[in-house]
Order: C-alpha cells, then structure tokens, then sequence
C-alpha cells in the first residue's frame, strides 16, 4: 500500500487513488478491500458534507424534508451494514424452521 497516492478533491466531489499497476497485480484481498473501502467512504464523507451546506440560510427547508432525508440515508446505511453480518447474510441464503 505504500505505493498509493490518494488525492481527494471534495469541492468537485471526487477522489482518486493512483495505484502502480504491479502493486495492484500482486494486492491481496484485504489491501484491495481497504483500498476500495478508503476511496467509497472518503466519496460519502464527501457527499455528506456537500449534503451539509444546504443548511446554510440560502436555502429552505422543513424539518419534516430533513428527517424524510436522513431517513432514506440512514435505511440505506443500515442495509449496507448489514451485508457485513457474516451471520445474517448466511441465513437469508438458506431456508430454516423457526
């Protein structure tokens, strides 16, 4: 992982990472995941916080539009999270009696 450059540029809400071709070639599973994993989640903090200036007073809103919003995030965030539960993901794929 040494050989990554990350640049992040949140105003125009991208971020990439350069990675030597070789390195990339040779990467381990875990090192890509965590690869990966940085460059998506540095893109959401990035999204979260363009999301965020929309609270400035140039705009208005209702508290109602607020929860409506960060219901639909936080449902995603939890259905997302959930694919992580080793356990959880294994017994949708199965049928069980209860």
């Amino acid at each position: 992982m040494d050989d990554t450059e990350v640049n992040v540029d949140v105003q125009n809400e991208s971020v990439t990472y350069d990675v030597d071709p070789d390195a990339a070639a040779n990467e381990s599973k875990e090192d890509k995941f965590k690869r990966l994993a940085a460059a998506r989640v540095d893109k959401i903090i990035g999204y979260l916080e363009s999301l965020s200036k929309l609270s400035s007073s140039a705009y208005s809103y209702t508290d109602e539009q607020i929860e409506k919003m960060y219901a639909a995030i936080q449902a995603k965030l939890d259905e997302s999270k959930s694919k992580f539960d080793k356990n959880k993901a294994a017994s949708k794929d199965h049928f069980v009696f209860d």
